[in-house]
């Protein structure tokens, strides 16, 4: 039987061979060679990769964090999915102020009344061109009643011409720099997997932050396809976080 390179095995070397615990040992490690580059653990066959996936940006309870990954068609098998999330203050990179310079113009309005009038009852007295107190219902009284009498009935002007329509002269500024809002309290941060929730499943909602929670059954594995791990809080926050993919690929099959 030659070596590697063709020569002749020595001969202790060929007795050896002929031990059955030997021969039985040599086929459990090659059995397990075998195995190991169906998974990507032998060297030249299959290798170790880490990916990392990082994400920073402004978030609220409408719209949630996005982290988006994609596994290559050489996966093999995923050893450990890790995420890291950190809350901060919600940041933006400008500020406004308004001031009114004026007072408004064109500003007037319109009012219509309707006429009207007021009268006084008087009562028929028993008295002739003469007026006179009632004893009996203490109204007035005179020898024409019962009649009333009209007091200054008047028709009152209207503004047809107003509008309500006006203007407030205004002057805005705008500065560039940061400014950050409070920082966020019990932010609450949910977890799902390609629109699946599982926060409950992982121990959240996070009021803190988390370093190196375990996702690995969740993490979605399907290869060349978009995949997203989103996080939603249930406020304004800057989130920090970091998806960390360990898996082998093999190697013959590199893109």
């Amino acid at each position: 039987m030659p070596d590697m390179r063709g020569r002749p095995l020595p001969a202790e070397i060929l007795a050896a061979l002929k031990d059955p615990s030997i021969t039985s040992w040599l086929r459990t490690q090659a059995l397990a060679n075998t195995s190991a580059e169906s998974i990507g653990r032998y060297p030249g066959v299959g290798a170790a990769q880490n990916d990392n996936f990082p994400y920073n940006d402004n978030v609220d309870n409408n719209s949630p964090a996005f982290i988006d990954y994609v596994l290559p068609k050489n996966f093999q098998r995923i050893v450990s999915a890790r995420l890291s999330i950190r809350h901060r203050a919600y940041r933006t990179y400008n500020s406004f102020t308004a001031v009114s310079t004026g007072a408004e113009t064109g500003h007037s309005h319109s009012h219509n009344h309707g006429s009207h009038a007021h009268t006084i009852p008087i009562d028929a007295g028993p008295f002739a061109n003469a007026v006179g107190q009632n004893a009996a219902g203490g109204n007035l009284a005179d020898a024409y009643g019962p009649t009333t009498a009209p007091v200054n009935g008047t028709t009152p002007t209207t503004n047809a011409a107003g509008s309500s329509g006006h203007t407030h002269p205004l002057t805005l500024t705008g500065a560039l720099g940061v400014t950050e809002a409070a920082a966020p309290v019990n932010p609450g941060t949910t977890i799902a997997f390609d629109g699946v929730d599982q926060t409950s499943a992982l121990g959240g909602p996070w009021n803190s932050d988390q370093v190196e929670i375990d996702i690995t059954k969740f993490l979605s594995t399907a290869v060349s396809i978009w995949h997203t791990v989103s996080l939603q809080p249930n406020q304004l926050v800057r989130m920090v976080a970091l998806l960390r993919v360990s898996y082998y690929v093999d190697s013959r099959l590199a893109q």
